[in-house]
């Protein structure tokens, strides 16, 4: 059994498994530091961590409609709407009626927007590097893979109800 950082320190609960912390512990602590870490640096920017994921879904597929958005971040509808309203007001996205159908509105990254974008990627990418130095590419790839088919696991567990 492997001992972790966060083992030695004491920092895991009371009430863990017999042998350690459960895979979904570790990915939830994980999550959390990076989460955290991430979050520093979009403040030391001066970017609202909320507007991290609609950056980057927008950054890789511009054009997209809210909807979409939402089920791309998985964040509600409300959320995305009051976010996209704030990042319009500073000029980081931009709505435009869609040209074969004026009834559905994409948005757009601004050339603002790209810019923050660009330079929230490139901490996110750093701070990945960092996170991965002790990992082997094939490490990597195996815990990606792994975690892909968690992921849509719940996805399709979710998409049932």
């Amino acid at each position: 059994m492997a001992m972790y950082a966060s083992d030695k320190a004491g920092m895991c609960c009371k009430d863990r498994p017999p042998g350690g912390k459960t895979l979904m512990m570790l990915v939830n602590e994980l999550a959390k530091l990076f989460h955290d870490r991430i979050k520093g640096e979009c403040e030391k920017l001066g970017v609202p961590s909320g507007y991290r994921h609609i950056l980057f879904i927008l950054g890789r597929e511009d054009g997209l409609n809210q909807l979409d958005l939402s089920k791309l971040t998985h964040l509600k509808a409300p959320t995305v709407s009051v976010t996209l309203q704030k990042m319009e007001a500073e000029g980081i996205v931009q709505r435009k009626a869609d040209a074969a159908d004026q009834r559905v509105t994409r948005i757009y990254l601004t050339d603002k927007g790209n810019r923050i974008n660009d330079i929230v990627r490139k901490k996110f990418m750093e701070a990945e590097k960092s996170i991965l130095e002790a990992v082997s590419p094939g490490d990597e790839t195996a815990v990606k893979n792994i975690l892909g088919k968690i992921i849509d696991n719940e996805l399709k567990r979710t998409s049932k109800k």
